[in-house]
């Protein structure tokens, strides 16, 4: 027989269970007992998992426009999610940034989520491709740099296999541009092992 104790652990897993099970069920799309399968919107995400270097330009009142050199890491998050570990000197001090980026079936848009060495704030995006021009477009709300009222931000990003570049905006209709980033893969050195032939 069993102990009151044992009983009241079995019923506290049954329960932890149960819970996690409805904490997933929902993100399944209805009528489906299974998780949702990666899209084309999630092969292509997943084309930009490499090594990446190359320049950052920033733009801010009453400072000169600035060109720094930045490193990039893109990692695959199972099929259907990428992370990005971002890596510059910015003004004398080591800056880190990373993001998660996405495509939610349910919503039909790119998601994603920035977090970086100098912010308190997670930031969320959303967005949606244009097939025919290329460029994945991205907008989010955050404060101004000048005035630290909270404003629209938007970025447009298109790539090829082994660059892409990122102009970044603030404000409203066609803003203003604050950042531009202009990124290639790193070369792979030769006879590294699993280097792609």
């Amino acid at each position: 027989m069993l102990s009151r104790t044992r009983l009241a652990s079995l019923a506290l897993i049954l329960g932890l269970g149960t819970l996690a099970y409805a904490a997933i069920r929902p993100s399944f799309q209805e009528g489906q007992d299974a998780p949702p399968q990666p899209t084309e919107h999630h092969k292509m995400l997943l084309g930009s998992v490499g090594e990446w270097e190359g320049t950052m330009k920033m733009w801010m009142p009453g400072v000169p426009a600035q060109e720094i050199k930045c490193q990039e890491t893109i990692s695959p998050i199972g099929e259907m999610w990428t992370q990005s570990r971002f890596t510059c000197d910015f003004m004398g001090m080591p800056f880190v940034g990373s993001s998660t980026t996405g495509y939610d079936t349910a919503k039909k848009k790119f998601v994603g989520t920035w977090i970086d060495s100098m912010s308190t704030e997670i930031f969320a995006m959303e967005g949606s491709f244009d097939a025919e021009k290329k460029v994945l477009h991205m907008s989010w709300e955050a404060p101004d740099m000048a005035s630290g009222e909270r404003v629209r931000h938007r970025s447009e990003t298109s790539w090829t296999a082994d660059t892409y570049t990122s102009h970044m905006f603030k404000g409203e209709g066609a803003g203003e541009k604050t950042m531009e980033f202009s990124m290639k893969r790193k070369a792979k050195k030769e006879g590294a092992k699993g280097a792609a032939k």
